[in-house]
């Protein structure tokens, strides 16, 4: 019985391992969707090792070994009372949320029942850190038309868009290099803990590579959290040496400050032409720039093209633009000139706006090859584009320090957005993914982001006040026993892993909304618990309703799967692709109205926020075209007319949006005087009495220019046509 309770411990180590590997591998579905597939698999297995592993072990408790385990439990529970209340944003989002934290909660009782020992640990460190070469191995040359893996990436259907910075199949640059910096900290444990001369080499060489990698991201702050925490790392681990040698350490440190300032400010006085291979090249313009005032830029420039080029490109080889970017960080364009090839150097004059806050430039070449710009002056004064002897990133970032930071300042938008947010459901939330959902109508200015940037956030409106304090609960109580266990490395590395990634996540990035990165935080929770002597079986009867839960959740995972892959064909409002398919084909669907009439309405009852006006146009095309009895008509109409006045527009300040919201609502108007109901008067009068109140309310975010998404002449053709609808019904 011995024999066979250790192989069913390591067959559930390898389980556990598979699941890292795996999620490896999908990282850049998370966007995608729910991937139900290879999660409904890997929660078969883990139900069907636990069944095992009860069966053997029958006194033993699987899934509450101690109060903390309990806290995790209560956690997970908690992402339901959203769906039991009604208070949901979305039933489709608040559905995956629920089955991902149950996904979670799964892998960390997995981690709970097989990381039993240090070599367990050990040999987690170890897959979690040569698994990170998956994401960058397939992101390899993204940015690239031909990517190495180009084929793979397609099939599986794991790419995300990618831009100038190595995201690798993350597509997010600060999530990979977040996690490479955890990576590095269990290297680091790895090094000093082998003997073995070949094993540290080549975790000092991932290391030196996880830093290459983390310098490419671009990552300011995660940059800044791991020198702090390295810092103190190395300080910890040489505290002793560092108390013997303090006054000689203190003399080294000082002279070294002192010498490293120096050159520091001597780069900083040095500068060389700017040579790019990249045919664009662009830069925020760090000068105290005042509004509507006149300036002068001088550029100075080569361009490096094959003689042989088209002839015809002579008079406009490459172009100028300059942009005035306000405090909202909307652009608008102040100045743009093509200009002919070879040698450039020539005065560019131009005002800025009355609400200009800095100016990028953009220079692009139309040959397709490298640039030198070799001098730029302001105002005859020189301006430094590159620092001789700094790296192009490091001078871009200082050039920007004195400019408010965009990613910086727009968190401090995006979390007084989640205030709001939060506020319409403050105790239970909005239910899963409710950014996604609600962020558009809370939005200080037009701006388009998937997450709101910090963990905490993230919780405070998806699960409200319950759902943050359960989780702050469950996270004291597990880095309590993490600080109490302090005193052995495998688990005192734990603190800087988890501290760099914890406090960047839960403070400044989405981070946890990758799968991948719930899933590694889940089991280096478990690997912190592993100390089987204080573990308590509180009772092993809970784990019957434990695994009734399980079950029910393999059966919706199952149930998606078998529907995502086409086996099934009924409408089941779980993956938004399902629901735009069912939208697209609606009115050709040979079902009568009414039926058509009740999935749109289960559909405006479910996502009342998605596609909004596609689905309002939908229904009431279908309704003022349809056969029906006076009390079908006045039951169909008074369920949009309600839904139209207690949910607001999706977005204010996306004026072409919010425009044709009130055209469906002038259409309908329109198409409802030609109908034979005998309320259609009733329902004609309310509709214009919503066109009305809300030109009124609305009118505001359209007229301003600072905030909205358009152009001055876009603006006007809306204002236009708006103000004609709202003067004939009012």
């Amino acid at each position: 019985m011995k024999k066979l309770s250790k192989n069913i411990d390591k067959i559930g180590f390898y389980l556990l391992s598979l699941i890292i590997i795996i999620f490896s591998l999908i990282i850049g579905a998370n966007e995608k969707g729910l991937r139900v597939l290879p999660i409904s698999i890997l929660l078969l297995l883990i139900i069907i090792f636990l069944v095992c592993k009860k069966i053997i072990k029958k006194d033993e408790s699987l899934f509450f070994k101690n109060k903390i385990d309990i806290s995790v439990f209560i956690f997970t529970l908690i992402t339901i009372l959203p769906l039991v209340f009604k208070t949901y944003a979305s039933f489709s989002y608040e559905i995956e949320c629920i089955l991902k934290y149950t996904f979670y909660y799964s892998v960390y009782v997995l981690g709970r029942n097989v990381i039993n020992k240090k070599e367990n640990i050990n040999s987690i460190y170890t897959i979690i850190i040569f698994t990170s070469l998956i994401p960058i191995t397939l992101g390899l040359n993204m940015n690239g038309s031909n990517n190495t893996f180009t084929e793979i990436i397609k099939y599986f259907n794991i790419g995300y868009n990618y831009n100038f910075k190595p995201g690798f199949t993350f597509g997010y640059a600060n999530t990979m290099a977040i996690y490479i910096s955890l990576c590095i900290f269990l290297s680091l444990y790895k090094i000093y803990n082998t003997k073995d001369k070949l094993e540290k080499f080549i975790y000092i060489g991932y290391s030196l590579f996880g830093l290459y990698i983390i310098y490419k991201s671009y990552a300011r702050m995660i940059v800044l959290l791991l020198f702090i925490l390295l810092f103190i790392f190395f300080i910890n681990k040489y505290k002793n040496t560092i108390i013997k040698n303090k006054n000689k350490i203190f003399i080294v440190s000082t002279i070294s400050l002192i010498v490293i300032l120096s050159i520091f400010t001597f780069t900083l006085s040095t500068s060389s032409p700017m040579y790019t291979e990249n045919d664009s090249y662009d830069t925020v313009l760090n000068y105290k720039f005042k509004k509507n005032t006149k300036y002068k830029i001088t550029v100075d420039m080569d361009l490096l093209f094959d003689s042989t080029q088209n002839e015809q490109l002579n008079n406009s080889a490459f172009n100028i633009k300059l942009v005035s970017v306000n405090k909202y960080y909307k652009e608008k364009l102040i100045y743009n000139k093509f200009f002919g090839n070879g040698h450039f150097k020539n005065d560019i004059e131009f005002k800025t706006s009355n609400n200009t806050e800095y100016i990028k430039m953009y220079i692009s070449n139309n040959y397709k090859g490298a640039m030198q710009i070799n001098n730029i002056y302001i105002n005859d004064e020189e301006y430094i584009i590159h620092y001789k002897y700094l790296p192009v990133m490091v001078g871009k970032f200082i050039n920007q320090i004195k400019v408010k930071d965009k990613s910086i300042v727009e968190r401090f938008y995006f979390y007084k957005d989640s205030i709001r947010i939060f506020k319409k459901h403050m105790i239970i939330g909005n239910g899963g993914n409710a950014w996604q959902s609600l962020a558009k109508q809370n939005q200080d200015y037009a701006f388009s982001v998937k997450e709101t940037h910090s963990y905490f956030f993230e919780l405070l409106i998806s699960f409200g006040l319950i759902g943050i304090i359960a989780y702050f609960i469950m996270l004291i109580n597990i880095l309590m026993v993490l600080i109490k266990n302090n005193k052995k490395e495998e688990k005192n590395i734990l603190l800087y892993a988890l501290g760099i990634l914890l406090i960047h996540s839960i403070l400044f990035d989405f981070n946890m909304s990758f799968m991948f990165i719930q899933i590694i935080t889940y089991i280096l929770f478990a690997c912190i618990l592993t100390d089987s002597k204080k573990d308590k079986n509180i009772n092993k009867k809970y784990d019957y309703p434990v695994f009734i839960i399980l079950g029910v959740s393999l059966i919706t995972y199952s149930y998606m799967t078998l529907y995502e892959y086409s086996i099934i064909n009924y409408y089941l409002p779980l993956n938004r692709n399902i629901i735009d398919k069912r939208l697209i084909n609606i009115e050709k669907e040979k079902i009568n109205s009414k039926k058509k009439l009740d999935i749109l309405k289960d559909t405006i009852n479910k996502e009342p926020y998605y596609n909004q006006n596609y689905i309002y146009n939908t229904y009431f095309n279908i309704l003022n075209t349809s056969k029906l009895t006076d009390k079908e008509f006045n039951s169909y109409y008074n369920f949009i007319i309600s839904k139209i006045k207690n949910i607001n527009p999706y977005s204010k300040y996306y004026i072409n949006n919010l425009y044709v919201r009130e055209k469906i609502i002038y259409k309908s108007i329109n198409s409802l005087e030609n109908t034979n109901y005998k309320n259609k008067d009733k329902y004609i009068k309310e509709l214009k009495n919503i066109l009305v109140k809300e030109h009124n309310k609305y009118i505001k975010y359209i007229k301003d220019i600072d905030r909205n998404d358009s152009e001055q002449y876009v603006i006007d053709n809306i204002l236009r046509q708006y103000n004609k609808m709202y003067e004939e019904v009012k």
